[in-house]
């Protein structure tokens, strides 16, 4: 009988350190895939007006009729994640959101960031756990700084956030 209980003890003594989180560490659902910011899920009705370059690092989104016209579009999480930074980063940014993505890639967990910049409007909260699709802003001109657009890139750095020279 004593040692019924002792295995009975070790069981629940190694599923309780199991299943207590580790310190500064989510858990949050895997990627299932990835789509595009805009457009959902292809980029429908939008056009990539800037791309990666030296002193630009990452995207351009805007809608095919230009302008302004895509002032107030819904912005998505391109898949499934961790809400880590949803505020105004003042600058050249203004309202920001970076989502943490994990996903498995040839048998391996990695991780990425996708950093939506310019928003008009955040609908997230940091800590909120968003999927594949979900809005997690609309488009905007940070505060007339530019024409309405999406600035959105894929870090795979995580220790970035939001300080560009890191970069």
């Amino acid at each position: 009988m004593r040692k019924y209980w002792f295995w009975v003890a070790l069981f629940a003594l190694i599923s309780g350190l199991v299943a207590t989180p580790m310190p500064n560490m989510a858990r949050s659902r895997v990627a299932d895939g990835f789509d595009f910011p805009v457009g959902k899920p292809d980029a429908e009705g939008y056009y990539l007006s800037r791309g990666f370059l030296r002193y630009h690092p990452g995207e351009d989104w805007n809608r095919n009729s230009g302008g302004n016209s895509d002032l107030g579009d819904p912005v998505y999480s391109i898949g499934n994640g961790l809400v880590v930074f949803a505020r105004d980063a003042r600058r050249g940014w203004g309202n920001v959101v970076i989502v943490r993505h994990t996903f498995i890639e040839r048998g391996q967990l990695k991780t990425v960031d996708s950093f939506y910049a310019h928003l008009q409007k955040v609908t997230v909260t940091e800590g909120q756990h968003v999927l594949r699709g979900t809005q997690v802003g609309t488009i905007g001109t940070n505060r007339g700084m530019y024409t309405a657009h999406l600035h959105f890139e894929i870090r795979q750095n995580l220790a970035i956030g939001i300080n560009r020279s890191a970069f």
